[in-house]
């Protein structure tokens, strides 16, 4: 049986009803003429027991996917599946690298039916999906229709893959494998999360030059995509549950009872973060943090709002991000400005430590306003006594060459590499610049995503290399209070400038470290020594269990 199709031995008869009729039947519920698989002795004893013969399903499906005479050549074992997946994103139009892996070009082409087919709604009932989902619609209020479904769409798809899926929770508390459901449903003609029907009417979604073939390839592995995102899911549930009976076996024998237990996620989840961002007027502040970090979940402070001249808190609760007054608009009111910011620096936590874990100083690509940074290092360097604290970002990287309009490509959402000579000198004379103070630390560029003039939003860029840096820049124990906070938009995180790192992977590393370091110490701290003796599997189990109760 082709590797890549393994997976459907272990799905139920449910889940796979739907493919068995694609295989075996036309649109209008009659059994194709072509198919060889319901004259199978095997078939009539076991229907409709699918997984007696799913294994048969597939050579079936294979044959599908070649032609007469190459069957015949291959000995009627049709073609692989990796061949009839590449086939199928061909032929609708779906951007993959045949070298990626079958998951990827599994999502892509999910992605693209998924959005093909929002497109075809009306606003009303994609706006519905939208809500369903959680999603804020405030921002698409006043835009033309075509613009404002272009942008809802965005907004459902930073939901990542699970949009597919059933059972998955949202902010609005609503399963999205209900709005998966609303529009998967229409191609198939059945409701995917609930019991499956068949009715399938594929005619209006299929390329007119489709080989008679291609309307069974098509559907089938549309499904095939489907049924592998539902078996990952069932497969994760299961290993969180044998993750919970392991954790539960390794906290009993080092002797941590369920008070202990409780007492240590209530110690983490009593670490405070506390980020300053300190910027020149217009360098993208909000932006960068409304980009970073699900502001939306957060509380702006009484008596402020952000177009307010003062420090503004975002409170998520064990994060708070100090949004402080632009600089640079006239001496008076920099002066002022820097007089909040002082005294912001100066605040001590419970414990009389400096409040403030991490400045993070924002200037503008731009402009080079280097008045700007300078005050920003002339007010903060004194009253940081940890210089490594410090982190410098330049925002709006896109826009940096102002000679050259087409140096950054948002199509592929890249540089050009004369815009990143540019940038890296740039990079290089801040750094310069703020040794004279002595501080000798990181500059990041990126762009928290530029907002045309149309209303639509483009997506920011270099944003999880920023996010690496600035967990690298707080203090360990607490770095894993970020990745918590993150922004559940994907697309903010997916281009960077070193395609050789991920640093999406390199934060959540970032993040397990974290919450070692605190469960190592609160072992410590209440006389459990086996801590140094688990092993990598222990260590492992261990922090998966506080990142799910850490919601991370």
């Amino acid at each position: 049986m082709d590797k890549d199709l393994q997976f459907l031995t272990e799905m139920s008869d449910e889940d796979l009803d739907i493919f068995i009729k694609i295989l075996t039947h036309d649109q209008d519920g009659s059994i194709r003429w072509t198919e060889e698989l319901t004259p199978l002795q095997v078939y009539k004893d076991n229907y409709p027991r699918h997984h007696m013969y799913i294994k048969e399903a597939v050579q079936e499906f294979q044959k599908f996917g070649g032609d007469t005479l190459a069957n015949l050549v291959r000995g009627s074992k049709g073609v692989s599946y990796d061949e009839i997946l590449n086939d199928v994103c061909k032929v609708l139009g779906v951007k993959t690298d045949k070298d990626d892996d079958i998951l990827s070009r599994e999502c892509e082409l999910l992605k693209k039916y998924f959005k093909d087919t929002l497109e075809k709604l009306p606003r009303e009932e994609v706006e519905k999906i939208a809500r369903d989902l959680g999603v804020d619609l405030t921002q698409v209020k006043d835009m033309a229709t075509n613009i404002a479904i272009s942008k809802i769409i965005d907004l459902i798809f930073a939901h990542g893959s699970k949009i597919f899926l059933g059972g998955v929770g949202t902010s609005a508390g609503i399963g999205v494998g209900v709005v998966a459901s609303q529009v998967f449903g229409r191609f198939f003609g059945a409701s995917i999360g609930g019991p499956i029907a068949w009715a399938i009417s594929v005619a209006s979604c299929l390329p007119m030059f489709s080989a008679p073939a291609s309307r069974v390839t098509i559907p089938a592995t549309l499904y095939i995509a489907y049924l592998r995102q539902i078996y990952i899911q069932k497969k994760e549930e299961k290993e969180e549950k044998e993750m919970e009976k392991e954790m539960e076996s390794i906290l009993e024998n080092a002797g941590i009872s369920e008070e202990k237990r409780v007492e240590l996620l209530k110690r983490i989840g009593k670490q405070k973060l506390n980020l300053l961002i300190v910027g020149g007027t217009g360098v993208g502040k909000s932006s960068t943090i409304n980009a970073l970090f699900d502001e939306k979940k957060a509380k702006v402070g009484v008596g402020h709002t952000p177009e307010t001249e003062d420090i503004v808190p975002y409170d998520f609760g064990n994060f708070i991000i100090y949004d402080s007054p632009g600089l640079g608009d006239s001496p008076e009111k920099d002066e002022l400005h820097i007089n909040k910011i002082t005294k912001k620096l100066q605040e001590k936590n419970e414990n009389d430590e400096a409040l403030i874990d991490l400045v993070l100083i924002i200037i503008d690509g731009r402009t080079r306003d280097y008045a700007s940074l300078g005050k920003s290092i002339e007010v903060i360097e004194p009253l940081m006594q940890d210089k490594s604290r410090i982190l410098v970002a330049i925002n709006k990287c896109d826009q940096a060459d102002s000679s050259d309009p087409h140096a950054f490509d948002y199509e592929s959402n890249q540089p050009s590499e004369a815009l990143l000579e540019t940038l890296e000198k740039y990079v290089k004379e801040v750094q310069s610049r703020i040794k004279e103070y002595g501080i000798d630390t990181d500059v990041i560029y990126y762009s928290a995503g530029l907002t045309k003039k149309d209303g639509t939003q483009l997506p920011s860029y270099n944003l999880s290399k920023l996010l690496y840096y600035i967990l690298k820049h707080t203090p360990k124990k607490k770095r894993f209070i970020y990745i918590q906070h993150q922004s559940k938009n994907k697309i903010n995180f997916q281009s960077n400038e070193d395609s050789a790192k991920d640093y999406n992977k390199e934060n959540q590393e970032e993040a397990k470290k974290s919450l070692w370091e605190n469960f190592k110490e609160f072992l410590s701290d209440v006389g459990v020594r086996v801590v140094n003796e688990l092993g990598p599997r222990a260590v492992d189990i261990a922090i998966k269990w506080l990142k799910k109760k850490m919601k991370i």
